[in-house]
């Protein structure tokens, strides 16, 4: 299991409704910070320097700072893979009091259970991204699905 599995860091930045950096250096690139993206879940993506921003994206940045940013989270990693394809640390994120951030997002429709690599929680995030489609909230609100 990777050194960060159960560590507790505080959010120093949030920079985009999955992606975090933590107040731990990440030794493996020299970072004085760690660079973290939520297991399991796919936000819509913030406009880049050749791209706009995909609907909700802004929204799902707002709530990730809203519930994180310069708070303490614990990070729950996954053996089978604790690194994502740009060096990211792959965590299950719990909140200050144990609630799921990865879930949260996914339960106010900000985010889409991704299944590109098996991981423990698939069948409960999945479960989560349909609630939140019947529900119309966030991203499917009006049966859009964008």
């Amino acid at each position: 299991m990777s050194a960060y599995h159960g560590m507790r860091a505080r959010v120093n930045r949030v920079i985009d409704g999955v992606t975090l950096e933590v107040s731990i250096p990440d030794r493996m690139y020299d970072r004085p910070v760690t660079r973290v993206r939520l297991w399991g879940i796919d936000s819509p993506r913030p406009a880049g320097p050749e791209r706009r921003a995909e609907p909700m994206a802004g929204v799902a940045l707002e709530l990730a700072a809203k519930l994180t940013h310069g708070r303490m989270v614990e990070l729950r990693l996954e053996t089978q893979r604790t690194r994502g394809p740009m060096g990211d640390v792959l965590a299950h994120v719990r909140l200050p009091g144990g609630a799921s951030l990865n879930e949260r997002i996914l339960a106010e429709g900000l985010a889409r259970a991704d299944e590109r690599w098996p991981h423990a929680m698939l069948t409960q995030y999945a479960e989560i991204e349909r609630s939140a489609r019947r529900s119309g909230r966030g991203r499917w609100e009006g049966g859009s699905g964008r």
